[in-house]
């Protein structure tokens, strides 16, 4: 038969490996010192209780948290402080990045890996393409001798009619890539960019705080740029910055943002013109910590 039974001890309390059935204490009251000695404690995962005045509780949710309530029946989330982050940057670079085509984002590359946990760094690379060719499926293949590139690895390509932009690849051959999209004609010669990229571990999941500031001179005046913070092939709106260049001038620009992380996600940085200058991006870091 089960019991509702409050227990009141007046002492410590020693629980060395003893068992006590949920069916027969219902309230367990301790006025001194509870010592677990091997543990763990288990708590079920529940809803929120009511609060009880002048007392503090806590528990876990099916959310997975743990939480501490307070006798005013506020609750707070108990939260540890991330250790996952990744950083890169660039030092005193004098190498431009090539636009070459207007409206279009190109990757970012040139950056160092600086301090990573549960992170990698990919430093990136670029190639020249050759020819294009109806993959089927819409797929398109890409011709560049020795790319290197590996399946789902993600690059811009500029300089062509009909398949400018941010694509995510599958490898083919030593010599052919193929990206998703339309076919539409063999645009020749043009050329794709791989960026300096920061890709998660398998434990890295989780929201992070993205910050990222570097400074740069633009090859043609008056040239306006847009910054933009990418993950895989997904420009993120909420990191993009406007800078426009005029009279020669270094620009510095900034921005922060919140992001979502899975593990294998990719991230990285494009510029994009409203002309066909190039930009060299002299000094820049970009960092990411786990919240």
């Amino acid at each position: 038969m089960k019991r509702n039974l409050t227990i009141l001890l007046l002492l410590s309390l020693f629980l060395l490996g003893a068992r006590f059935s949920s069916d027969v204490f219902n309230v367990l009251v301790v006025s001194g010192q509870v010592t677990i000695e091997t543990g763990p404690l288990y708590m079920k995962e529940r809803a929120t209780p009511t609060a009880k005045t002048n007392y503090g509780a806590i528990y876990t949710k099916t959310d997975n948290t743990l939480y501490f309530q307070d006798g005013a029946a506020t609750e707070h989330k108990i939260m540890s402080v991330g250790v996952d982050l990744g950083e890169m940057y660039i030092n005193n670079n004098a190498v431009a990045t090539t636009i070459e085509t207007a409206a279009v984002p190109i990757a970012l590359r040139l950056f160092t890996t600086g301090d990573v946990d549960d992170w990698t760094f990919d430093a990136g690379s670029t190639g020249a393409i050759t020819a294009f060719a109806n993959a089927g499926g819409g797929s398109v293949r890409v011709t560049s001798a020795g790319h290197s590139l590996a399946t789902g690895e993600f690059v811009t390509i500029r300089g062509t009619t009909n398949y400018n932009g941010i694509f995510e690849i599958t490898s083919f051959d030593a010599s052919n890539f193929d990206i998703v999209d339309t076919w539409a004609a063999d645009d020749g010669a043009s050329d794709w960019d791989q960026a300096s990229s920061l890709i998660a571990g398998s434990s890295a999941t989780g929201t992070y705080i993205i910050t990222w500031a570097m400074s740069a001179t633009a090859a043609t005046i008056n040239d306006t740029f847009l910054f933009s913070f990418v993950k895989n092939d997904a420009i993120q709106i909420e990191s993009q910055i406007e800078r426009k260049f005029a009279n020669n001038d270094v620009g510095a620009m900034a921005g922060t943002m919140f992001l979502t992380i899975a593990a294998g996600d990719s991230v990285w940085m494009t510029a994009q013109n409203d002309g066909t200058g190039a930009i060299t991006v002299s000094y820049a870091n970009i960092n990411l910590h786990s919240l």
